[in-house]
C-alpha cells in the first residue's frame, strides 16, 4: 500500500475522554496546516457531537491525522463529519455515525474527499449516515483513497442519488482491503457507485445492499 506518511513537524492534539459539543468544539476549519488529533481513551470514550446543523471538520490544503474518536450528528451540504479538499488525510480507529449531507445536491453524509486528496482509512466504522445525492457513507471525487479493515454499513440515500455506501467519481483511485460494505440503501447502487474511476477490492465483502437500480 502507498500510505501517506505523517510529517515530522505535525502539531499534536490529544483529547481527554468526554462528549464535546457546541460551536466551540466542532465546526472546525483546518487550512494550510499539519496536525494530528487523537484521544487519550479511544473512540468509545471520546465523542465530537455536532447537532444543531453544525458540521464536523473541514480540511483544506492540509496534512491531517485523526484517530480514536467518534464523530456524530454533524450536518453539511458536503461531508457532514469530514470534508477534505486538496489534503493528505489519515483516519484510523474512528466511528462516524448519524451524520448528514443535506440540501440540494448534497454529497458525503459522513465524509467527502475532493481536489486530489490522498486518504487512508483504517479500522473504522461508518454507519447510519445519510445524504440526498451521492455517498451517504463516503463521497470520493478526483482523489486517491485506501480503505482497510473498515465497516461501511446502514447508510441511506434519502433522495434519488447514487452509491449509498461509497460514491467514486472523476478519475479517483480507490482500494478497499479486508473491509465490509453492507446494508446500505440507495436509489441507484446501494453499495458502491463507480464512474470514470478505478476500484480494487481485496478480501472484502459486499452484501445485503439494496437499491431500486443496481
Amino acid at each position: 500500500e502507498n500510505i501517506p506518511q505523517e510529517p515530522q513537524n505535525h502539531v499534536s492534539v490529544v483529547i481527554l475522554p468526554g462528549i464535546y459539543e457546541g460551536a466551540s468544539n466542532v465546526a472546525l476549519h483546518i487550512e494550510n496546516a499539519s496536525l494530528a488529533i487523537t484521544s487519550a481513551a479511544g473512540s468509545a470514550e471520546t465523542t465530537l457531537a455536532c447537532a444543531g446543523g453544525l458540521h464536523g471538520l473541514m480540511l483544506t490544503n492540509s496534512n491531517v491525522s485523526l484517530s480514536r474518536l467518534t464523530i456524530k450528528d454533524c450536518s453539511s451540504i458536503t461531508g457532514g463529519a469530514i470534508n477534505a479538499a486538496g489534503s493528505v488525510v489519515r483516519l484510523s480507529d474512528l466511528i462516524l455515525k448519524k451524520n448528514t449531507a443535506s440540501g440540494d445536491g448534497a454529497v458525503g453524509g459522513a465524509m467527502s474527499f475532493r481536489g486530489c486528496s490522498e486518504v487512508t482509512i483504517r479500522n473504522s466504522r461508518v454507519f447510519e449516515n445519510k445524504a440526498s445525492k451521492y455517498g451517504a457513507g463516503i463521497y470520493i471525487h478526483s482523489s486517491n483513497v485506501i480503505v482497510t479493515g473498515t465497516e461501511i454499513h446502514s447508510n441511506v440515500l434519502v433522495g434519488a442519488g447514487r452509491g449509498a455506501g461509497i460514491s467514486i467519481f472523476a478519475n479517483s483511485s480507490v482500494q478497499i482491503n479486508n473491509s465490509s460494505i453492507y446494508l446500505n440503501e440507495g436509489y441507484f447502487a446501494g453499495g458502491i457507485m463507480l464512474e470514470n474511476s478505478s476500484l480494487s477490492l481485496l478480501q472484502s465483502k459486499l452484501k445485503n445492499n439494496t437499491a431500486n437500480y443496481g
